[in-house]
């Protein structure tokens, strides 16, 4: 009875010290989420200012045209331009030939100036004006969806530029579901019924959908259709019993409580830059995890199968680059990839895989580091247009 007792009062003390221990930190941390974070405060400021900056009604969201800004507007280290077409600045613009380029920010460059730029760096080899129109954390069905917007390019190649982490985006509706904390991100998604592509249109259509009411609406509905609320943010989420959830995600709260804990006692400040990398490895982790999940497979079949389509009606020749981040070459070298294989099977368009490439090379040179994450350097971007000019011979209808 007694042994009993003990047992009750060790799990009560426990399940206190979790709860103190969580809410604490979770201020400090915003990967740390609770039942509070299930509906966020959506505070007006933030929400003009999305708007002024970024919101797009069909495609999430979108930089502004004619906008000079910062990659980092802490540090403000590099700065990046989109001139009036919506595409990054180009000083190889009125040259006659045209190539697209459409993806997220592997393919736009972040953190890179706009001359170190890969398109930038293709245009001068080819004597060709390659148009940079990737977004950052764009996933390839919101490239797709820009691509069928801009009309009337008359295009050697058309380029979407992705990472393999593109598979959890092409899945995702709400990026606060799957990268905690991005509670603005609502994008469009595609979905298969009885084999059909069906488009679910961005669920914000307005700043009045984040009134309290109809947030809470739109969050519930858009819970039921994306598949992180309970493969991911369920499955992370802090809640009674509190011990329950540490359990639920044993491994990755191990790893995660011993990093806050050694936080405490370490000189590094930037809180931020200190837990990123756990999160953003489980993020590629989970990614190359769905190229052997026979849903998403199929999901992003059609979408490749309706961007080649699209693309040759405009007698414009498709051409997928897939850009590893690190975690990704870390991945290959050790066997545990899955996404080459899916790439590797499609045989209808040219596909510049960069893996085995990349993974050849000096990563470190090529690639920043993860507080940065994981983006090309200015010389990564150089050594990758090699690579992808010699492979564009290849590209034929």
């Amino acid at each position: 009875m007694i042994n009993f007792l003990y047992f009750i009062f060790f799990i009560l003390f426990l399940e206190i010290f979790l709860y103190f221990f969580i809410h604490y930190n979770k201020k400090n941390f915003q990967w740390l989420i609770t039942e509070n974070e299930e509906f966020p405060d959506f505070k007006k400021k933030n929400i003009d200012g999305f708007f002024k900056s970024s919101y797009d009604k069909n495609l999430g969201w979108l930089k502004k045209a004619n906008v000079t800004d910062f990659h980092d507007k802490i540090k403000k280290k590099t700065k990046f331009s989109i001139d009036k077409f919506g595409a990054r600045k180009s000083k190889y613009r009125n040259l006659k030939k045209k190539i697209e380029a459409y993806g997220d920010s592997f393919c736009f460059g972040r953190y890179v100036k706009d001359e170190h730029v890969w398109t930038e760096f293709l245009s001068k080899n080819l004597r060709c004006h390659v148009i940079n129109y990737g977004v950052g954390n764009y996933g390839f069905d919101q490239a797709l969806l820009r691509h069928e917007r801009n009309k009337n390019i008359n295009s050697i190649y058309t380029i979407i530029g992705v990472v393999p982490e593109t598979i959890n985006r092409i899945n995702s509706i709400w990026k606060h579901f799957l990268e905690f904390g991005n509670i603005y991100g609502f994008k469009p998604s595609f979905f298969l019924n009885k084999k059909k592509l069906e488009l679910r249109k961005n669920p914000i259509k307005n700043k009045r959908d984040f009134d309290k009411k109809k947030i809470i609406k739109i969050i519930n509905q858009v819970s039921k259709n994306d598949i992180f609320y309970y493969n991911k943010f369920k499955k992370f989420q802090f809640r009674r019993p509190y011990i329950v959830s540490f359990l639920r995600n044993f491994n990755f709260n191990c790893k995660l409580f011993t990093k806050i804990f050694f936080f405490l006692f370490s000189k590094e400040k930037d809180k931020k830059k200190y837990l990123f990398p756990l999160y953003y490895s489980n993020n590629i982790e989970v990614a190359n995890n769905l190229y052997i999940d026979q849903e998403s497979i199929k999901l992003f079949r059609s979408l490749i199968k309706r961007f080649k389509n699209n693309t040759k009606k405009r007698n414009s020749i498709p051409v997928i680059i897939i850009f590893p981040q690190k975690k990704d070459i870390e991945l290959f070298r050790k066997g545990q990839n899955y996404y080459c294989n899916f790439f590797n099977s499609i045989k209808d368009l040219k596909i510049i895989d960069l893996t085995k490439f990349l993974s050849k090379k000096n990563i470190e040179k090529i690639y920043l580091d993860e507080e940065h994450g994981g983006h090309l350097t200015a010389y990564g971007n150089r050594i990758v247009t090699k690579k992808i000019q010699q492979e564009l011979k290849h590209a034929r209808h």
